[in-house]
């Protein structure tokens, strides 16, 4: 597809500040050496910006005054990048208003004037003449703070990005009302921005918000989720970091086992179709996760299709990561049961890990969903019956899955395999979250949100709402993000799936709001005491 039109010139300012005037700020360390890593990378090709940085002592209120008056002289096809890296904090007004602030190098902790308001940052859109503006803050601030709003609803086409005014913020956590620590999202956003651009596909500033909101939700020890989205006058547009070679490309043909060819993998998580990795050869990539990209394979010597998860370049540089990635594959390895994916190799080539997993052709119980909707309450029971069985099997050799979801429910043929336990628990039956948020928001337990002990109650909950949403089609929460959602679980009442399908007997709404009860010792004992209580309130 042709992108047109493309854009004249890009310009970024990037800001970052270690040490204030003020000593009440806590010195950050990393924010300029990061800060200049990603000038780096913006002012080279493929990206090609105009950069400006300040740094440090630079970084004065005036000084970031200045430079954004100077990108007010922007073009109608000019993007304009703002990307800030250092101490944040939020504050209500009077209305119980939050108003963000980002701290300059000579910014007082007590007289909030001398630090630069959130409006008087992200207001360079109503004043630039530049179409998509983009601003990003390595700090902790919330939706409101920040400013997000909905974008207007236009035509989604890709060659319609450019052609609509985009204006976005992205920040790296919720945020709270004391000065927020650094997160180190500029180097994860520097990784990513390199890691997607190696691709040649087009690269969005949405595409990074979520792929950053993903990796920091995978490895963040505090309660703080990236934000991203449009700031108000945006049109459904979307902020262009790179724009794909437009050069016609070869039709890519199923190529037969015959290669001896191999792949860098540890360079880029994208691997061409015929590529081989180790004794796998590469078919196409079937979906990307938070913590892995995933490929169907074909296996040689075995004459099969096999499913490989890859863990991409960019997180080998944590160990955390690393050790997250071989810990499913030796919980899977150790879950011996019909009810859980098989693993059938694990490996590391070229530097990068991979997990080799049996291929089911069935899709994944979140597809399902998406395409039928509602399900009829016997196949429910069966599907859920399944599964009980892979968890409470789970439990007993004392895994507790953490993530379980109906992506992580795969079919082959008519029965249902649990999959993805790269963020379980092991060898314990309890422990304590802290503010350390794993796992997916629209499925976790309240427990999650107020710091109580994980026990394998959470995956009790997680298939209460799996069966809520099979029942009627939806979630039971609805939030624009993800820390509201997650709230939601720990505040709000417990929804009533006869409220969607009224239908349904009594006797099965009380099974849902038992299996997603707040306190953990209100609900089922087994996820098979769940399936039980399910099967006798249809009558079936």
């Amino acid at each position: 597809m042709e992108y047109q039109p493309r854009y004249t010139s890009a310009h970024a300012l990037i800001i970052g500040i270690d040490t204030y005037t003020d000593a009440r700020f806590m010195p950050l360390g990393a924010a300029e050496t990061d800060a200049k890593t990603l000038a780096a990378t913006l002012v080279n090709p493929p990206f090609s910006f105009k950069v400006r940085t300040l740094l440090g002592a630079e970084a004065t209120k005036t000084a970031i005054q200045d430079a954004l008056f100077d990108l007010q002289t922007t073009g109608p096809d000019d993007r304009v990048l703002v990307y800030f890296a250092g101490h944040g904090y939020t504050l209500r007004d009077r209305f119980d208003k939050e108003i963000g602030y980002f701290a300059c190098y000579d910014t007082l902790l007590a007289r909030h004037h001398t630090a630069l308001k959130m409006e008087e940052i992200t207001d360079l859109r109503r004043h630039t003449n530049a179409k998509h503006a983009a601003f990003v803050f390595d700090a902790c601030f919330s939706g409101q703070a920040l400013g997000l709003t909905r974008a207007q609803t236009v035509e989604t086409a890709a060659d319609k990005l450019m052609l609509k005014r985009a204006y976005q913020v992205l920040s790296a956590g919720a945020g709270d009302e004391t000065v927020s620590d650094y997160n180190s999202m500029t180097e994860l956003f520097n990784q990513i921005l390199c890691e997607l651009a190696e691709s040649n596909e087009l690269l969005t500033f949405n595409t990074l918000g979520y792929r950053i909101q993903r990796a920091m939700l995978a490895r963040t020890n505090q309660l703080q989720i990236p934000q991203y989205g449009p700031l108000e006058g945006s049109q459904g547009g979307d902020f262009i970091f790179y724009i794909p070679d437009q050069k016609p490309k070869q039709e890519v043909v199923e190529s037969k086992p015959i290669s001896e060819k191999t792949v860098e993998v540890s360079q880029g998580s994208n691997l061409p179709a015929g590529e081989m990795l180790g004794q796998y050869q590469i078919i196409e990539k079937i979906g990307q996760g938070g913590l892995t990209t995933v490929y169907l394979a074909y296996q040689m010597l075995m004459d099969r299709k096999v499913v490989i998860k890859v863990l991409p370049a960019y997180f080998l540089h944590d160990p955390n990561f690393l050790e997250r990635f071989r810990r499913e594959a030796r919980v899977l390895a150790s879950l011996e049961h019909a009810r859980i994916a098989a693993v059938h190799d694990y490996g590391e080539f070229n530097g990068c890990p991979y997990l080799v997993m049996k291929y089911m052709e069935g899709g994944s119980l979140d597809a399902h969903i998406m395409d039928y909707g509602q399900m009829e309450p016997n196949s429910t029971i069966k599907i859920v019956e399944q599964v009980a069985e892979g968890l409470d099997y789970a439990h007993g050799k004392g895994v507790i899955h953490r993530d379980f979801k109906p992506s992580n429910v795969l079919f082959e043929q008519y029965n249902a395999v649990i999959t993805d336990f790269g963020l379980s628990l092991i060898g314990s039956t309890a422990a304590r979250t802290g503010s350390s948020i794993v796992g997916t928001p629209a499925y976790m337990a309240p427990e999650f949100g107020r710091g109580g002990l994980i026990t394998r109650a959470v995956d009790i909950y997680a298939l209460g709402v799996t069966l809520y949403q099979m029942l009627t089609g939806e979630l039971p929460y609805h939030a624009e993000e993800p820390v509201q959602v997650l709230m939601a679980h720990l505040m709000e009442p417990i929804p009533d799936v006869r409220a969607i399908r009224p239908h349904l007997p009594a006797d099965v709404s009380l099974v849902v709001k038992t299996a997603m009860a707040k306190d953990p010792a209100e609900r089922y004992e087994t996820a098979t005491a769940l399936a039980s209580a399910l099967r006798d309130a249809t009558g079936e």
